[in-house]
């Protein structure tokens, strides 16, 4: 069968979801000035690895360059790694890339893969039946926590800090053919340049990211966090009165400019002397549901570190911890108490001297029967606890739209 337009390539990933065990797609829902030309899926994905440190995976991805079963490394990178927690690492024999500029499909196979004739599937599955939601923190705990992190601020124990809240949707038996009808109302009602659809036994991974953490293209390093957000649809406002607002607000501002000096810092221990840039800041990014301020720090590689080092040592995102980066990390999980997991990790692929890595955010993660997401933001100095409050909520809206579900209404407890 021919590939002649995104649509033909949707069909195929849909084929591929239902007729594959493990599948490793990066779909880029949503193209900007800044990422997204590219779609990858992902298949036949017979070696893949979990490990536990930053050498050994630096160690899988360099053999993996010198014996190219496939240009790229796959990688899931949770939050907590490093500290005991595993990565997956995957090398798919078979990816399909789709140019999203040019509108064209290349196959790189170290097999004798063919396209299938018939990929079109009219089934429709039923929805999905939820039947409870859970989460690790009631609205009165979030506010407290807000409360004790201004305080924390105020007597100088740290500047910022990304405070997270984790939900469960319980919902009957889910087939594969529901998860990928679930990914592309995802993609849909909240399209991004980073989505991603990952299937593992026993485990699914659905993602709509807007966020890139780190790509290094060429020798130059790129980093282009997110920090400041503004629900899209309050009080029917327009585009226009929306960016004004939030371009003018002290808040949010103060709250990028932080993660971009802390990106600046974490730039400058893998790049040469004198060449990390802030090229753009305060960049006004417009999505289906809402608004974000994002930055972009750039840098050129030192060839004394490798690829995998360099992003050691600017992980986890400073967009998802606060600064500074270890103190903030050890009070969040104070609060939180439950790991994050692969939530404000990283998912996307290296090569021997290269990488696109987004940030884990808005992002399902699906074992048996629940669906787990998670949402957070930045508190600073000028937080006011009902309106962080109601900012998660905000970032929740995606992943609700496409559950069926009203973040206003249903996690509002």
């Amino acid at each position: 069968m021919n590939i002649e337009s995104y649509a033909s390539f949707l069909h195929l990933c849909r084929y591929m979801y239902r007729h594959y065990e493990h599948v490793f797609s990066l779909v880029s829902s949503l193209q900007t000035n800044y990422s997204g030309r590219y779609s990858y899926l992902g298949i036949e994905c017979r070696h893949y690895h979990t490990v536990k440190s930053w050498k050994t995976l630096d160690d899988i991805i360099t053999q993996n360059s010198r014996h190219a079963l496939t240009d790229r490394t796959w990688v899931i990178i949770p939050y907590e790694f490093g500290n005991g927690v595993e990565a997956v690492v995957c090398h798919c024999e078979t990816v399909l890339v789709w140019d999203h500029l040019n509108e064209t499909m290349t196959i790189e196979s170290k097999t004798d893969f063919s396209l299938p004739e018939c990929l079109f599937d009219k089934h429709v599955s039923d929805p999905l039946n939820i039947t409870g939601i859970r989460s690790n923190m009631t609205k009165e705990m979030y506010l407290r926590y807000v409360k004790n992190c201004l305080h924390d601020i105020h007597e100088g124990t740290y500047y910022q800090l990304n405070l997270t809240r984790k939900f469960w949707v319980d919902c009957e038996a889910i087939c594969s053919s529901q998860l990928v009808e679930l990914f592309e109302r995802l993609c849909t009602v909240s399209p991004a340049p980073y989505a991603s659809f990952i299937k593992w036994p026993g485990c699914h991974v659905l993602s709509s990211s807007p966020e890139l953490f780190m790509q290094c293209k060429d020798h130059t390093w790129t980093a282009r966090p997110i920090k400041g957000t503004l629900n899209k649809l309050d009080d029917n406002r327009s585009t226009y009165d929306d960016l004004q607002t939030l371009s003018n607000s002290s808040k949010d501002q103060a709250e990028n400019l932080m993660i971009v000096d802390l990106m600046r810092h974490d730039l400058s221990q893998f790049c040469k002397v004198g060449t990390v840039k802030v090229p753009a800041l305060y960049d006004l990014d417009s999505f289906q549901t809402l608004h974000h301020l994002s930055s972009t720090i750039t840098g050129t590689h030192d060839p004394v570190h490798s690829i995998v080092s360099g992003v050691e040592q600017a992980f986890p995102p400073g967009s998802m911890t606060g600064t500074p980066k270890a103190k903030v990390i050890e009070y969040a999980n104070r609060y939180e108490q439950d790991p994050r997991n692969i939530y404000s990790g990283t998912i996307g692929w290296f090569s021997k001297d290269s990488c696109d890595l987004s940030v884990v955010i808005r992002t399902m993660v699906i074992k048996n029967s629940c669906i787990e997401f998670q949402v957070g933001g930045a508190i600073t100095a000028q937080s006011d606890p009902e309106s962080e409050w109601h900012e998660t909520l905000v970032k929740a809206k995606g992943i609700c739209l496409a559950l069926g579900l009203d973040p206003f209404t249903d996690l509002a407890f």
